[in-house]
C-alpha cells in the first residue's frame, strides 16, 4: 500500500515572475489574440511522479482534462515533473499505454482538454520545461512562487486553485532547515531528480506569500497532511484546507469532480465540503472493482475551515495552560503519563497522534474538573473546524480519524523504522536542541548499537516559529511532559 501521497489545491492571484526559468515566454494564451481572457477559475497544477506515481498522477491530470472539458468558466495549468528513476512495472504500464516517458524531466503547459483521450496529453517536447533537460528542482519555495505567479498571469481568473501532488509525509520540525526551507525528512514534493528534496509547510506558506497571492482554499490531497502543525502553517493563506489525518491511496482525488463542484457550487465551502463526498464515493468504487486493493484500509478526506481554525486557538491555549498547571500535581500527572503512554497513533513510524481521541481520554480519565472541561472545549473547538470529513468503508466503519499532531517527552520526537517482519528495525530521537540518537534493534529486541549525531534545525528556529507555537503555546507541553507515547512503538 502505497502510504505517503500528497497533493493540494489553492486560489491564487498575481503578477509574472521575472526568474530566467519561470518566465512568462511560453504557454501564452491559446487564441494568439492578445492577453488571456479572464475565467472564473484557474486550477494551478504541480507535481512529481516521486518514483511510482506517475501512472496515479497522470489519471488524475486526465480526470482534471476532462472536468475542463465538460465545464465551463475553468482553466489549468500544469507543472509536472516525471520520476527520475520511476518503478519497472509503472514504466511497463507507461508504455503500453503509448507514453513517450522521459525521466526527471519537467513539462509546463496550459492544458487542452480536448485532448484528454490522447495518450500523451500535453507531455511532448515543446512543453519541456527549464534548463538541464528540465530537471529543475521543484521543491524550493521560489520555484513553486514563480511558477504560481506565470500560471496566474497566463490563465488568469477570478479564482485560482493550486494542486501540488506528490508523496507526502505529515509535519516533522525536522523538515524545516531554517537556513534555506530545505527539508530534511519529512515534508511534501519529494523530488528524486534533486537528492529527494522536499518542500515543507513553512517552504510551501512562504512560497504563497512571495506570489503576493490571495486564496480561496488549499487542498493538501495527501497522507497525512491533516495536522494542526500543518494547518496552522497554511491558515493565515486560504480560508479552507482539505487534507488527510490517515492516508490517500495511490488513485488520489476525483479531479473532474473537483472541476465540476468549482464550475457549479454556490459557494467555495460547498464545493470542498462535497468534494470531500466525491473522493469517498470514488474510492469505494475503486475498491469494489479491485483497483489496488489494501490501498483503502486507512484513508480519509477532511475539509477544514481556516476561520474556525484562528477561533479554536486560544481553546486550545487555554487547554494547555491548564494541562501543564495540572501536570504539576504528582498525583494527576500520574493518570496523565499514562493517557499519553496510550495516545492512539495515526502513523506507527512517526510521531503523528489522534488530536481528538487525546482528549477525549483526558476528558474521560482525569480527576481534574478543570483539565476535563478543557480538553472537552478543545475537542469541540476543533471538530468546528471541519466542513466534511469522509473516509473508506473501513474508515468509516472502524475508526474516522480527527487531527494529527506531534506527541512527544522531554522535548523530543521518536521517529520509528520497522523491519519488513513488524519488528523495530530502529528508532531515531529527534532533540529540541537539534541532537540526534538513533539507537539499532536486533531481531531479538535487543539492543545493538546507538549512535549520536545532529539534525539542522532545533526547536527553536522550527517548532518555536510556527503558527501554531505562537497561537496555542504548545511546545509548553511537549518540554513538560515526561511520558513517552509508547503506543507508537506496538
Amino acid at each position: 500500500m502505497e502510504k505517503l501521497i500528497i497533493r493540494m489545491f489553492a486560489v491564487i492571484l498575481f503578477t509574472c515572475g521575472n526568474m530566467v526559468l519561470m518566465s512568462c515566454s511560453d504557454n501564452d494564451d491559446s487564441s494568439g489574440q492578445g492577453q488571456p481572457t479572464m475565467s472564473e477559475c484557474t486550477i494551478i497544477f504541480y507535481g512529481v511522479g516521486g518514483g511510482n506515481l506517475d501512472v496515479d498522477i497522470q489519471d488524475n491530470l486526465r480526470q482534471l482534462y476532462r472536468g475542463i472539458r465538460d465545464n465551463k468558466g475553468i482553466e489549468a495549468v500544469v507543472c509536472f515533473k516525471n520520476s527520475a528513476n520511476p518503478n519497472a512495472d509503472m514504466l511497463k504500464t507507461l508504455q503500453e499505454r503509448g507514453f513517450d516517458f522521459h525521466p526527471a524531466t519537467t513539462y509546463r503547459f496550459c492544458v487542452d482538454g480536448s485532448l484528454a483521450d490522447t495518450p500523451q496529453l500535453q507531455f511532448t517536447p515543446d512543453n519541456i520545461f527549464g534548463g538541464d533537460g528540465g530537471n529543475i528542482n521543484i521543491t524550493m519555495a521560489d520555484t513553486l512562487a514563480h511558477y504560481i505567479s506565470y500560471a496566474a498571469a497566463i490563465r488568469p481568473a477570478h479564482h485560482y486553485v493550486l494542486i501540488l501532488s506528490d508523496h507526502g509525509r505529515g509535519y516533522s520540525p525536522a523538515d524545516d532547515n531554517p537556513n534555506d526551507l530545505q527539508p530534511t525528512t519529512r515534508g511534501v514534493l519529494y523530488d528524486d531528480g534533486n537528492n529527494a528534496h522536499c518542500l515543507s509547510a513553512r517552504a510551501i506558506r512562504t512560497a504563497i506569500e512571495r506570489s503576493g497571492v490571495a486564496f480561496d482554499g488549499i487542498y493538501l490531497d495527501a497522507c497525512l497532511m491533516n495536522c494542526v502543525e500543518t494547518l496552522y502553517e497554511l491558515q493565515e493563506v486560504a480560508p479552507y484546507i482539505v487534507s488527510a489525518t490517515f492516508y490517500t491511496p495511490d488513485v488520489g482525488g476525483e479531479y473532474s469532480c473537483l472541476v465540476k463542484r468549482l464550475a457549479t457550487s454556490p459557494t467555495y465551502e460547498q464545493a470542498l465540503a462535497g468534494y470531500c463526498d466525491d473522493v469517498a464515493d470514488y474510492w469505494l468504487r475503486c475498491e469494489e472493482e479491485g483497483i489496488n486493493p489494501g490501498d483503502y484500509d486507512a484513508s480519509d478526506i477532511n475539509a477544514i475551515s481556516s476561520v474556525q481554525l484562528r477561533n479554536a486557538a486560544p481553546t486550545l491555549k487555554a487547554f494547555i495552560e491548564q494541562l501543564t498547571q495540572d501536570y504539576s500535581d504528582p498525583a494527576i500527572a500520574t493518570m496523565i503519563d499514562a493517557i499519553t503512554a496510550k495516545a492512539v497513533p495515526n502513523e506507527t513510524d512517526y510521531p503523528l497522534f489522534d488530536l481528538c481521541a487525546y482528549f477525549d481520554s483526558l476528558t474521560a480519565s482525569v480527576p481534574s474538573t478543570a483539565l476535563a472541561n478543557a480538553a472537552r472545549k478543545a475537542k469541540d473547538a476543533m471538530m468546528k473546524c471541519k466542513l466534511n470529513s469522509r473516509g473508506t468503508k473501513t474508515t468509516e466503519k472502524t475508526r474516522l480519524p480527527s487531527f494529527n499532531f506531534l506527541l512527544g517527552a522531554n522535548s523530543s520526537w521518536d521517529v520509528l523504522r520497522f523491519k519488513d517482519n513488524k519488528r523495530l528495525n530502529s528508532v531515531t530521537q529527534y532533540n529540541w536542541d537539534g541532537t540526534l540518537l538513533t539507537t539499532q534493534y536486533n531481531e531479538d529486541g535487543t539492543v545493538k548499537s546507538q549512535t549520536t549525531g545532529t539534525w539542522n534545525s532545533t526547536g527553536d528556529e522550527t517548532y518555536a516559529k510556527m503558527h501554531f507555537e505562537n497561537l496555542t503555546g504548545w511546545s509548553r507541553w511537549i518540554k513538560t511532559n515526561r511520558q513517552k507515547p509508547l503506543s507508537q512503538y506496538k
